[in-house]
């Protein structure tokens, strides 16, 4: 499966705003060297760059989807893409800090110099079929583990980009988190490659 995380609200705080105090308290704070827009920290920056800040949304659904058994078993490939448009993909076998803080650095280091783990790639592979998480999508039944998944990385709103998409699929009735999302299409992926049971012994 390949599953891409897309439109994530991430960019590093343009040098004109960096000797704002919301800034230098976040950098102070989380002793980053190339800081990136957070809205609960940055909440003034944000608002006049028009950007919801959200680098959380990406780490939390990194992690979760990159401890999977689907990842272990070398049968996930994970992208994720930007608002600004730029597209990376983790190198299989990556483990990212579980850390916040740690995270926010590795992240402003591979936008701004580039990452051994994270390579910045020109295009998205996406092989079909191609299904769109989507809230308005159909509640229909599709096949996850040999296909391209893409989840939105952002809080609100919708996307940007148009896909091409085969299946705009919802999986429940009102919105979800992101990482909730990622969960469930990598475990319906797992139950079809059978590395999960479909239940517990004894349940």
């Amino acid at each position: 499966m390949i599953l891409v995380l897309a439109e994530a609200p991430l960019m590093l705080v343009p040098k004109r705003f960096r000797k704002r105090r919301s800034v230098k308290a976040f950098r102070e704070r989380f002793r980053v060297k190339y800081p990136v827009l957070d809205i609960n920290y940055m909440p003034d920056v944000c608002r006049e760059l028009g950007v919801s800040g959200r680098p959380d949304i990406l780490h939390l659904s990194l992690l979760l989807a990159l401890e999977s058994p689907l990842a272990r078993k070398g049968l996930l490939d994970v992208y994720f893409t930007t608002i600004e448009g730029k597209i990376f993909h983790i190198k299989r076998g990556t483990r990212l800090p579980r850390g916040y803080s740690r995270f926010l650095g590795l992240i402003g280091q591979t936008l701004a110099e580039g990452s051994p783990f994270i390579e910045e790639v020109t295009e998205l592979p996406l092989k079909k079929p191609i299904i769109l998480m989507d809230e308005r999508g159909e509640s229909k039944q599709v096949s996850y583990s040999d296909a391209t998944v893409i989840v939105g990385a952002f809080s609100r709103g919708t996307f940007r980009k148009n896909y091409n998409e085969d299946f705009r699929i919802s999986i429940y009735e009102e919105p979800l988190n992101t990482w909730d999302v990622v969960g469930r299409v990598i475990a319906f992926a797992e139950l079809e490659k059978n590395i999960l049971e479909s239940a517990p012994a004894g349940i």
